[in-house]
Parts: C-alpha cells; sequence; structure tokens
C-alpha cells in the first residue's frame, strides 16, 4: 500500500510540475533537457541529427555594464559562432564573401523572464523573415535566462540550420542542477571559449567587459 502511494505521488508531483512548465510561457513550446535546462524552441531539442562539428564552433560571454537606474538589466551577451565559414557559393555570388554563422543570446536574471518573453514575441511578429530563420529562441538555466533578440538570425545556408542543432549538443551537456553562478555553465560548454571577430563596426565595445 505504501508503495501505491508514493508512486501516486510522484506522479501526482510530476504532473504538477509540467504544469507549471507548460504554463510558464501561455501557450509557448516548452521542454526540459535532461540536465534541467528549458527550452523554448523545438528547434533547439532537434540534435538528432549529427550537428555541424563541435570543433568548428566557439563562445564568448561579454558581461554588459548597464545604467544602475534601468528597472531591466541584461547582464551580458552570449556569442556562439563558426570559427570557419561555410562554402556557400550562391551566398558568396550575392555578397562577395563567405557567410559565418552566428547565435547570441541576451543574458538576463529570471526574474526578468516576463519581459524577455514580451521583447521575444514582438520581435517574432515584426520581423520580415519566415521561420527557421526568426529569433525569438531561448533557454533557461538555473536563475539565468538567455534570449535571441534577432528578427532574422545568420544561420541557415544550403538548407541546413547551422546553429540550433550545435546549440542544443552543447546544451545537453550542462547539468542546470549544479549551476550557481554563469560561470559554472560555461565550464560545462562542450566548445571552447575564444574572442569574437569583431567585423563592420558590429558591437564598438564601449560599454562591454569581458569575463
Amino acid at each position: 500500500m505504501k508503495r501505491v502511494f508514493l508512486l501516486f505521488a510522484v506522479c501526482l508531483a510530476a504532473q504538477i510540475n509540467n504544469a507549471q512548465i507548460t504554463n510558464a510561457v501561455s501557450g509557448e513550446y516548452m521542454d526540459v533537457l535532461p540536465g534541467g535546462t528549458i527550452i523554448s524552441s523545438p528547434a533547439l531539442k532537434d540534435y538528432s541529427y549529427p550537428p555541424d562539428t563541435l570543433a568548428l564552433w566557439n563562445y564568448q560571454f561579454k558581461a554588459f555594464v548597464g545604467a544602475k537606474t534601468d528597472s531591466v538589466k541584461p547582464i551580458g551577451v552570449l556569442f556562439l559562432w563558426r570559427n570557419k565559414p561555410v562554402i556557400d557559393n550562391s551566398y558568396l555570388s550575392v555578397y562577395k564573401t563567405f557567410p559565418t554563422p552566428l547565435f547570441e543570446f541576451t543574458v538576463y536574471n529570471i526574474t526578468d523572464s516576463a519581459y524577455c518573453k514580451k521583447e521575444a514575441l514582438k520581435g517574432m511578429l515584426i520581423s520580415n523573415c519566415l521561420p527557421p530563420d526568426v529569433g525569438g529562441d531561448y533557454f533557461i538555466i538555473g536563475n539565468y535566462f538567455f534570449i535571441n533578440y534577432g528578427l532574422c538570425i545568420p544561420c541557415r545556408f544550403l538548407g541546413t540550420d547551422y546553429c540550433r542543432p550545435v546549440l542544443g549538443a552543447v546544451l545537453n551537456s550542462v547539468d542546470a542542477h549544479h549551476v550557481t553562478s554563469l560561470a559554472d555553465i560555461f565550464k560545462q560548454f562542450s566548445i571552447k571559449a575564444s574572442k569574437i571577430p569583431i567585423k563592420g563596426g558590429v558591437y564598438s565595445g564601449e560599454h562591454w567587459q569581458d569575463e
């Protein structure tokens, strides 16, 4: 009898937990990876097919020094980029260069999640791109909310989304149950940290500091 009661209690707890996750984003897709990372997009979970070679990817976190009067204060930006361009001749013929996939996430405290979700939805509504080229993806690890604000993300070339399968593989290696700081997250990444090359005036460096 005790075993039956215990099983019932576990099932009830699981249902409550799932209900909380589902209702947290009224109508949006959410799922939880084995390590406890909450993801917002089915594409982020679709890493069952082999992702791009992880050795071709790097990340960098840039801490943001925001105004003390800001009501919502981003902690910084996480960049993930391919350190070698994709050999896409069609792209080359138009833009005179090969493309380099880049995925970036602004990082907030989980207490600012309502604001972040609203901004993500706003960006998706005004974007002139179609899925899967629209941003708005986000994931949650511990007390940290990572959101991609891109209206059109530079990830799909030669008919392949280079970013999301790689990000899915990276997130799957993180155990969110042992995270108390951003450093605890990054040290579990399966790709290496590096300095992101600044080109064409992207991110001037003002008000930014490396962590």
